[in-house]
């Protein structure tokens, strides 16, 4: 017979604070850089992490031009 499967926690915000693009970026660029540095190797984790950096650059450019 198969393992009951465990639903995963519910995680709820309570609470919340704005920040800029390039706290962002910085603060995932620094998380992707320790995750590749801990897995040592190509994931889909990492990929993943690394369409959302570029996408966060490819807004931040789009919201300098537009400045």
């Amino acid at each position: 017979m198969d393992a009951q499967s465990v639903p995963p926690l519910r995680i709820s915000t309570t609470a919340s604070n704005p920040v800029s693009l390039a706290t962002a970026s910085a603060a995932l660029d620094a998380f992707v850089a320790d995750y590749e540095a801990r897995t040592q190797g190509e994931s889909a984790v990492s990929v993943q992490l690394r369409k959302v950096r570029a996408a966060l650059h490819t807004e931040a450019e789009a919201n300098a031009k537009k400045q």
